[in-house]
Protein backbone atom coordinates (compact mmCIF):
# COMPACT_ATOMS: atom_id res chain seq x y z
CA UNK A 1 0.00 0.00 0.00
CA UNK A 2 1.57 3.54 -0.79
CA UNK A 3 1.08 6.20 1.54
CA UNK A 4 -0.01 9.51 0.57
CA UNK A 5 1.85 12.91 1.89
CA UNK A 6 1.59 16.08 1.83
CA UNK A 7 4.14 18.56 1.00
CA UNK A 8 5.26 21.45 0.91
CA UNK A 9 6.18 22.43 -3.06
CA UNK A 10 7.61 25.57 -4.64
CA UNK A 11 8.30 26.25 -8.75
CA UNK A 12 11.88 27.18 -9.13
CA UNK A 13 10.34 30.48 -10.77
CA UNK A 14 10.66 34.21 -8.85
CA UNK A 15 8.14 35.22 -6.57
CA UNK A 16 5.56 31.84 -7.21
CA UNK A 17 4.42 31.11 -3.84
CA UNK A 18 4.31 28.21 -1.90
CA UNK A 19 1.97 25.05 -2.86
CA UNK A 20 0.88 22.11 -0.31
CA UNK A 21 0.74 19.29 -2.73
CA UNK A 22 0.95 15.46 -2.68
CA UNK A 23 2.59 13.10 -5.64
CA UNK A 24 -0.09 10.39 -6.84
CA UNK A 25 0.78 7.35 -9.16
CA UNK A 26 -0.21 8.72 -12.65
CA UNK A 27 0.26 5.12 -14.54
CA UNK A 28 1.82 1.68 -13.98
CA UNK A 29 3.21 -0.96 -15.62
CA UNK A 30 1.85 -4.33 -16.44
CA UNK A 31 2.70 -6.02 -12.89
CA UNK A 32 1.48 -2.77 -11.11
CA UNK A 33 4.82 -1.06 -10.54
CA UNK A 34 4.64 2.82 -10.45
CA UNK A 35 6.18 4.34 -13.50
CA UNK A 36 4.65 7.86 -13.95
CA UNK A 37 3.81 10.52 -11.16
CA UNK A 38 1.41 13.32 -11.09
CA UNK A 39 1.60 16.46 -8.57
CA UNK A 40 -1.88 17.22 -7.10
CA UNK A 41 -2.29 20.41 -5.30
CA UNK A 42 -4.99 22.37 -2.94
CA UNK A 43 -5.92 25.43 -4.53
CA UNK A 44 -4.35 27.61 -1.96
CA UNK A 45 -1.24 29.65 -2.42
CA UNK A 46 1.07 30.93 0.63
CA UNK A 47 3.32 33.31 0.44
CA UNK A 48 5.82 31.57 3.32
CA UNK A 49 7.07 28.44 3.56
CA UNK A 50 5.83 28.20 7.10
CA UNK A 51 2.49 28.38 6.31
CA UNK A 52 2.31 26.16 3.90
CA UNK A 53 4.29 23.59 5.76
CA UNK A 54 1.43 24.31 9.07
CA UNK A 55 -1.44 23.26 6.06
CA UNK A 56 1.00 20.38 5.54
CA UNK A 57 1.43 19.20 8.59
CA UNK A 58 -2.35 19.28 9.65
CA UNK A 59 -3.29 17.28 6.43
CA UNK A 60 -0.96 14.65 7.59
CA UNK A 61 -2.50 14.51 11.21
CA UNK A 62 -5.39 14.24 9.75
CA UNK A 63 -4.63 11.40 7.19
CA UNK A 64 -3.02 9.35 10.00
CA UNK A 65 -6.33 10.27 11.98
CA UNK A 66 -8.06 8.31 9.30
CA UNK A 67 -10.00 11.28 8.46
CA UNK A 68 -11.24 12.04 5.14
CA UNK A 69 -9.81 14.83 3.13
CA UNK A 70 -12.42 16.87 1.62
CA UNK A 71 -9.63 19.37 -0.12
CA UNK A 72 -9.97 19.85 -3.55
CA UNK A 73 -7.23 19.22 -5.76
CA UNK A 74 -5.81 20.64 -9.46
CA UNK A 75 -3.28 18.97 -11.36
CA UNK A 76 0.09 20.71 -11.53
CA UNK A 77 2.61 19.08 -12.71
CA UNK A 78 3.67 15.67 -14.59
CA UNK A 79 6.64 13.89 -13.02
CA UNK A 80 8.37 10.78 -15.38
Amino acid sequence: MESTEYFVWKRPIIDEPFRVVRREVHSRTHKGYPITYVLKSIPFAFESWDKAQFVANKLNLEILQGKVQDWPEEDIQAID
